[in-house]
Formats: C-alpha cells, structure tokens, sequence
C-alpha cells in the first residue's frame, strides 16, 4: 500500500480541543494541531518557535517571588516594573532604569511578598493605582524617567451623594393632589431656600412653589399622595439643592478654614460632615447654621 503524505499548508486553527479529535467534518480541522508548545501562529499560516529571552539583570532578591507588571504611557514610552518585597524597580528599552549609573531607580512599598498576587493595578496616563484590601489605594506617578512616586490617593472629600432632609416631625398635606396645596410641618422645618426642591412621602412628590412660614409652603402636586396625612416623623423627605446663593469667604488654600454665606436660610440637618459645592468646588462641613458655617475647603 502506498504511503500517503497529506500537505497542512497552514496552522491557522491553533491547538484543537481533544473534544474535536474525531470532527474531521470541521472546518479548521485540518489547519489544527493537536499541542503547539514553545511556538507562535502567524495568521499568514505557518508556526514559528517562540524567542528565546534576554536576560537583563537580577532581581533584587532572588529568594522572594516577583512580579513583572507593565506600564505603558504610549508606544514610545512603555516600561516594565519590577514588583518586588515592599520595592519597586523599573526597566526599560531593554535595560534597568538607573540613576546615578550603577543604582538602581527603585521606590519603597508597602506591599509583602504574601501580598503582591492579590494587589489588583489600574493605569491612566502617567498614574498606575494599586489596590489591596489591607492597604490604603496608592498611586504610582511617573514624574520623569528616573523619578517616580508612590502615594496614597487623596480622597478628601470622599465619594458623596446627595441623600435628602427626612425632618423629625410630622407632615400634613391640605389635599393629596393639585396644584397650590399646602403643605404643613409640625414643627420648625422649612427654609426660604426649600423653594423649588422636592418634597416626597412613599409615592406622592410635590414641588415647592412658595415659602410661607417655618412650618407652611405651598407646593404643585407632580405625583399623588396615598393620603393627606399626617405622616410620620422620619417618614417623609425633602430632596435636591438649596435654591439660594452661596458665598465663601475665600477660594483657597486647600484645608483652609473658611466661611460659607447663604442668602436665605438653607443649612440644615444632622452634625458632622457633609459635603458642599460651591462653584463646583469642594468643601467640608465642620459646623451648623442655618446661614453662616465654618468649614474646611477641600
């Protein structure tokens, strides 16, 4: 019997599943193999062995597992890290960054050896944030080729939103829905500044049209109430901004205690911090009044 040599022309299918061994009817049947180990598939079809790797220099401690992690800014300026035992390293075009000739450009971390497979990495631009859940976030900055740095991120203020006012006192509406009800508090708890927010219990939403008293505005119905009340305290909230004008005292420096000015009464809520944006600046709240607080910029 002659012996028959088939032709594979290309290996386009790279490494079939063993699952497939008996799919001769499959299309990329033919252009598979069974293992390609050490080699790379070109899409023009052919199989090449894989480079071999250059070695450029040493860990800084071979006893301790290392990670490489890469760092690339654009195609011109792509680096490689070194992420060692509490250290950082850095290569590039080839070669270890150094400076002065001789010293490696290196960074101190907080990062064990038991933690680097864990510390999850994102990058933009030239800053690369580091996340762990034992540790701070920090970013790695890179100031120029031999300098860089790593620091915890700043997050004063924090990440915020804007929860609403639930008053603690009643709430009683002259009629669940219309326009120009009334809408009566049982104690002091409406500001000039509440004109044009939205008051909601459950299901029902009205907007405030006019301030009458501490205890009385009139508002238009946008979605009926179950009832007209009252409702209970805690129950019932005033959403959104204070319509008033704001004025700080001055515009910086950063943690600089400084003073807001509302035109019309509009401070309100719980102590402590709360966050405010003036301008589309940030502040920290430090103190509580309804017209004059003292706070920190941020």
């Amino acid at each position: 019997m002659a012996r028959v040599h088939p032709i594979f022309p290309n290996f386009t299918g790279g490494e079939l599943s063993p699952l497939l061994y008996s799919r001769v009817d499959f299309e990329k049947y033919a252009n598979g193999a069974r293992q390609i180990v050490n080699m790379f598939v070109r899409p023009h079809g052919p199989v090449e062995r894989r480079a071999g790797l250059h070695w450029v220099a040493e860990v800084k401690d071979s006893t301790k597992k290392t990670q490489l992690l890469r760092f690339e800014f654009s195609v011109e300026q792509a680096y490689i890290l070194e992420f060692g035992h509490q250290y950082i390293r850095f290569y590039k075009d080839g070669g270890r960054i150094e400076s002065p000739p001789g010293t490696p450009t290196e960074i101190a971390t907080a990062y064990t050896e038991a933690q680097l497979p864990a510390v999850k990495t994102i990058q933009s631009a030239d800053t690369m944030y580091f996340l762990h859940q034992a540790h701070p976030i920090r970013k790695l900055i890179r100031l120029s080729h031999t300098s860089w740095t790593l620091k915890d991120v700043n997050f004063l203020p924090p990440a915020t939103y804007e929860a609403g006012y639930s008053p603690s006192t009643t709430l009683t509406l002259s009629a669940a829905s219309g326009l120009g009800i009334t809408l009566t508090a049982g104690a002091a708890t409406f500001e000039p500044s509440d004109v044009g927010r939205v008051v909601s219990q459950g299901d029902g939403r009205a907007i405030v049209r006019t301030f009458g008293t501490s205890t009385s505005v009139t508002a238009d119905v946008v979605s009926t109430f179950s009832g007209t009340g009252p409702f209970g305290s805690g129950t019932w909230t005033i959403e959104g901004t204070p319509n008033t004008q704001l004025t700080p005292s001055a515009a910086g420096p950063r943690h600089a205690i400084i003073t807001l000015t509302l035109v019309a009464g509009g401070w309100r809520g719980p102590g402590g911090r709360r966050e405010y944006r003036p301008y589309g600046s940030r502040c920290w709240s430090r103190a509580r009044s309804r017209r004059v607080p003292s706070i920190r910029s941020g």
